[in-house]
């Protein structure tokens, strides 16, 4: 998979894990504006490594214990300051933009 930002590419391993029985209720476009932006913060943790490392993101969906449908994300980049965990569910935040 290729995904770009801006003049940067990457090249990424993109592994899914999708429960494909699973149906979101909602409106589409915003669910791929939050896709969209955890796939562009991705390549920004992984630009601001500044290293060789090749991208790599993980995405798995599952009915959890509650009822509700479970989205896991993960990427091999710097992560994020536990002091900013509670800014992540603000909209459209963007871990390379200050807040």
């Amino acid at each position: 998979m290729k995904l770009a930002r801006n003049d940067y590419k990457y090249d990424c391993e993109l592994t899914l894990d999708l429960d494909d029985s699973l149906t979101l209720e909602g409106s589409t476009v915003k669910f791929r504006q939050v896709m969209f932006n955890l796939l562009s913060n991705a390549i920004y943790a992984v630009k601001e490594k500044q290293s060789d490392d090749k991208l790599c993101i993980s995405i798995t969906s599952k009915l959890a214990a509650d009822g509700d449908i479970e989205i896991v994300f993960l990427d091999n980049g710097i992560g994020i300051e536990s002091e900013r965990i509670d800014e992540i569910f603000k909209t459209l935040l963007l871990i390379n933009l200050k807040v």
